[in-house]
């Protein structure tokens, strides 16, 4: 089982020591713990922006589990790439190629990642349907929020962030749970079987 960022117990602080919190209290930070770039074996403390994302902000409240927030990170690529967000550094080859060649390469990496997203796209909606899989998308991504969702389901304000952030969990753990091979599916919060 995966070691939670937000279990430190094991970790050290790093050579130059933990960052300091930021006077400003409009940044909440929390102290995490990282896997050491010297030994990753290790983990060293770190500190780190709670508001970064949705995922963070969900993880660090622990409404989430370890692997929903794992899980969560690797939809997040997808629907990044998907949506054709840049992942990772350009050409990395070592020999000289000629520009067509490597025009060729990259763009049989691109086809390559283009379908392997679409493959993990068909095993979202495999779990939480297609309809599931646009929402996750657009909160990932940030598009939408809560209240935004919850509102546009004709539920209030605060009654609407409260389903649309029941429903992202569940459908985070549920992911999570398939993935891992778990067989019978959970109740959806609000639903009886």
């Amino acid at each position: 089982m995966r070691t939670s960022r937000y279990d430190t117990a094991d970790a050290v602080p790093p050579i130059g020591g933990v960052a300091r919190r930021p006077l400003s209290p409009n940044l909440p930070t929390a102290q995490i713990a990282v896997p050491d770039p010297e030994n990753p074996k290790e983990r060293i403390l770190a500190r780190v922006n709670r508001n970064v994302d949705l995922l963070e902000l969900e993880r660090s409240h622990g409404r989430i589990s370890e692997a929903a927030y794992m899980v969560g990170r690797i939809i997040q690529a997808v629907f990044e790439q998907a949506a054709g967000v840049r992942m990772g550094g350009g050409w990395a080859g070592g020999e000289k190629v000629d520009a067509a060649t490597e025009d060729e390469i990259r763009l049989i990496r691109t086809l390559a990642k283009a379908r392997l997203a679409d493959d993990y796209v068909k095993r979202i909606e495999k779990v939480v349907g297609e309809v599931g899989a646009k929402f996750l998308r657009r909160l990932i991504m940030g598009e939408a929020s809560f209240a935004s969702e919850g509102a546009a389901r004709g539920k209030g304000r605060d009654r609407g962030a409260a389903y649309a952030g029941d429903r992202f969990r569940w459908m985070l753990e549920e992911i999570s749970e398939a993935w891992a091979g778990r067989a019978e599916p959970r109740t959806r919060p609000g639903r009886s079987h």
